[in-house]
């Protein structure tokens, strides 16, 4: 009776190690670019945010504010960034009566195709993506 060996040989696991090494350089970079899409909403979310209690504090002070800290918008540290890091948010005045309210990207955000959006007291939603170019249709 002849005995069969068990087992794998090295050319065998070679392949294995290929194939696992060509599945994981098609599908990370997959999965990072729908991490930052899925970061976006927090920029959106953020401005929406910031929009609503810009008009509450407008109801109650006739004003508009160019600080952050008034509006006491959640998910947003004293510096303006979101809870993950990935955008910068800022209010800029236009007199006491007109706001628009940013967000940048941050970090490896930057490298998303929508790198800034803008959202100001009439509602009125932007974006742009990397290069400058408009990209508003796309990003939000």
């Amino acid at each position: 009776m002849k005995h069969k060996p068990f087992g794998f040989t090295l050319i065998e696991l070679m392949i294995v190690v290929a194939i696992i090494g060509i599945l994981a350089a098609i599908a990370y970079p997959l999965y990072i670019d729908k991490v930052r899409e899925a970061r976006r909403v927090d920029a959106k979310s953020a401005l929406l945010q910031i929009a609503n209690a810009e008009e509450q504090y407008y109801t109650i002070k006739h004003q508009y504010t160019g600080t952050l800290g008034d509006l006491g918008v959640n998910g947003l540290n004293s510096s303006g960034i979101t809870e993950n890091g990935a955008y910068q948010v800022s209010v800029k005045l236009t007199g006491t009566q007109h706001f628009t309210a940013t967000a940048n990207a941050q970090g490896d955000q930057r490298n998303d195709t929508c790198v800034t959006f803008t959202l100001n007291d009439l509602g009125v939603k932007k974006a742009k993506a990397t290069g400058g170019a408009d990209a508003t249709a796309d990003c939000w």
